[in-house]
């Protein structure tokens, strides 16, 4: 397998029935709710099956995509990675064109968090140079910040110089924050960590010529679903919300779609987590109304 051999043994990879599964759910709340963000969960799990239906669903989820967030940074990134999806190349590339040029208005420059959607449209759009300042912009505004854009940095730092080491050192860390943040793959909102996964693969495959020993049709292990005893403490959160249960209270909630499942064994971890839950949604909420105003 040569040197890239032992570390190809880490990459995540997903069965057939966990995939199956989550498209399951995905469907099944698609009948009760069909908007954009729960087309796009679908198409994802149909993506990757390979299923050829899934371009249908990325391009109603993008026509879906509510009128008055498009013209928002984000809402470029969102649709653009919704027709990158669905194939469609050159309506993908408009939007992140879109993305890109909002990004050049001064008070875009100074927000480390409306910077990040811009670095992500100058990925797709190929502009590695511009992908590099745009980071160190970030870093320069923010030195404490981490953020997975940094990823998308190092990985058109692969691209520029064709380091295929990098290109797998990348895949690997998204491997590992899938695996602990327990990350769906019918998510929406995109592009999500598996996206950044998928592409990192992908950068990986064209830099090793397509000789790496590993393939993303060929899934074969589970993601780990969290379970937890009596005495324990759940936080269940979903989109830019959160509740606490006790063991014994949480029932079913954490099996429904989008839900991400943290599990403590005391009050104070519980409590110290959701405050930083709460802190990581200002700071977001601070950047957004940056950009409004």
């Amino acid at each position: 397998m040569g040197v890239f051999g032992d570390a190809l043994e880490k990459m995540l990879q997903i069965t057939v029935g966990e995939i199956q599964q989550q498209l399951a759910d995905a469907q099944s709340t698609l009948e009760r709710n069909p908007e954009w963000g729960i087309l796009e969960a679908v198409g994802r799990c149909l993506h990757w099956l390979r299923d050829p239906t899934a371009p249908t669903y990325f391009r109603q989820a993008a026509l879906a995509y509510p009128a008055e967030k498009l013209p928002t940074i984000t809402g470029a990134l969102t649709v653009g990675n919704l027709y990158r999806l669905a194939g469609d190349q050159m309506q993908a590339q408009t939007h992140f064109t879109q993305g890109y040029q909002q990004g050049l208005f001064p008070n875009v420059q100074e927000n480390p968090y409306t910077l990040q959607p811009v670095l992500k449209c100058c990925y797709f759009l190929g502009d590695d140079a511009e992908v590099e300042r745009l980071a160190q912009r970030i870093r320069a505004i923010n030195p404490t910040l981490w953020t997975p854009a940094f990823y998308v940095e190092q990985l058109a730092q692969a691209r520029q110089t064709r380091d295929a080491t990098k290109a797998q050192m990348v895949v690997e860390a998204l491997s590992d924050d899938i695996y602990q943040q327990c990350e769906w793959l019918a998510t929406n909102a995109g592009p999500t960590l598996w996206d950044w996964y998928e592409v990192a693969h992908d950068l990986f495959q064209e830099l090793t010529n397509g000789t790496a020993p590993f393939d993303l049709v060929l899934p074969s292990t589970n993601i780990v679903r969290v379970t937890w005893q009596a005495g324990q403490w759940v936080l269940i959160e979903q989109k830019d919300t959160h509740r606490v249960y006790q063991a014994e209270t949480a029932g079913e909630m954490a099996n429904d779609l989008f839900h991400k499942v943290f599990v403590f064994d005391t009050r104070e971890q519980v409590d110290a987590f959701s405050i930083k839950l709460v802190n990581d949604q200002k700071l977001r909420e601070w950047g957004e109304e940056e950009w409004e105003d």
